[in-house]
């Protein structure tokens, strides 16, 4: 929702996540980045318009960056759960067991 509020909440919210033990998180918000321009999810109106939206939308900028690392993704709010889907997914492309902590939302729709 950056483009709408000129500000990433969920990057925010990883930040302060971050600042309470920075010797064991780093935030790499960049890392996880669209491929192309999607319509905001907020305006699907059903949950097969969500996942056809996001399908395959996702790349890593550098796939080494996240090798060995416990991965938290943070979405600012979850409908479906389809980007964290498609997050995961992504991640598992390139890493063949990941260590992922999911979910951690800060509002539910």
């Amino acid at each position: 929702h950056e483009r709408r509020r000129g500000w990433n909440q969920a990057e925010k919210l990883a930040a302060a996540v971050a600042a309470l033990a920075p010797a064991s998180f780093v935030v790499m918000a960049a890392e996880l980045a669209k491929t192309k321009e999607t319509k905001s999810q907020v305006s699907c109106q059903s949950r097969a318009e969500r996942l056809a939206n996001l399908k395959n939308v996702f790349a890593l900028k550098t796939p080494a960056a996240l090798k060995g690392r416990v991965v938290v993704i943070i979405d600012d709010v979850t409908t479906t759960g389809t980007t964290l889907s498609e997050a995961i997914k992504t991640i598992r492309h390139h890493q063949k067991r990941p260590r992922l902590l999911l979910g951690a939302t800060a509002a539910h729709s």
